[in-house]
């Protein structure tokens, strides 16, 4: 029972900020956007400009960095990959894995798409000749292969050392166990 109160809750952080996401503008989504910009211009020596509408501006690779590029769905599921695997074992312990969860999820969101940033900026460079349309879907591309792999060696870090941790509660342990 506890278990299903920890998931309902974590289940139900994750819906509410979906709908919140779904109404918010790239202003509020500030507290992405700009380390994500800070990283991009230290490993690039680009310069921005921030307009809360739009977004954060490069003028020379001209790219704009706004609501869709700020990493808010790779943090929730990044946030439910981190809750998932530190479920606490009493409830005293429920209010620090939340924050654990979300400075995880954050730290975890803001680098991976920063990287996936840097290798599309790299990306149009090599793929400059292409047509506008194809360099579109690879961008789309870029994006759903970093995400998708940083998401997995997420979740396979996190089992690992819950398996070092505690073996009794790991998947690794069950997996062991019975061997299909």
């Amino acid at each position: 029972m506890k278990n299903t109160l920890y998931f309902l809750a974590f289940i139900t952080i994750f819906i509410v900020f979906k709908l919140w996401y779904s109404f918010a503008e790239t202003a509020d989504l500030w507290f992405l956007l700009k380390p994500v910009s800070i990283l991009i211009t230290l490993f690039t020596s680009f310069s921005t400009v921030y307009d809360p509408e739009a977004g954060f501006y490069y003028s020379d690779p001209d790219i704009l960095i706004d609501k869709s590029c700020s990493g808010f769905n790779l943090a929730l599921l990044a946030f439910l990959i981190f809750a998932y695997h530190l479920k606490p074992s009493k409830i005293r312990y429920f209010i620090p894995m939340i924050l654990f969860s979300v400075i995880g999820a954050y730290i975890f969101s803001v680098f991976v798409n920063s990287s996936r940033i840097l290798i599309d900026l790299r990306a149009n460079l090599i793929f400059s000749d292409l047509p506008l349309r194809s360099q579109g879907w690879i961008h789309e591309g870029i994006g759903v292969m970093t995400s998708l792999t940083c998401l997995i060696i997420l979740y396979w870090s996190l089992e690992r050392l819950m398996y070092v941790i505690n073996p009794q509660t790991s998947l690794l342990k069950r997996k062991h166990e019975n061997p299909a």
